[in-house]
């Protein structure tokens, strides 16, 4: 009986300090998101291949979540508006 009622403290405690540690990241979310060196583009590629070894077989493929390859982005352009 006492076990029982260490565990009916001690949950609403650990759950309590598991909302409250969550402050902090609220905080930071106002802050913008770093400029990233890279972007997400479909894999044409491989995609062709898989498509064309679906065709000879006699399979149609639809690409739910088409699969997608990390391509490095260029920096901006810096402007020059000195005059």
């Amino acid at each position: 009986m006492r076990t029982f009622f260490a565990v009916l403290i001690a949950l609403p405690l650990v759950a309590a300090s598991g909302c409250a540690s969550t402050s902090n990241s609220v905080r930071s979310s106002n802050v913008p998101p770093a400029q990233t060196a890279y972007v997400y583009e479909r894999n044409e590629a491989y995609i062709a291949r898989v498509e064309a070894i679906a065709a000879r077989r006699g399979v149609a493929i639809e690409w739910v979540n088409p699969p997608q390859i990390k391509v490095t982005r260029a920096p901006p352009a810096r402007s020059n508006r000195d005059g």
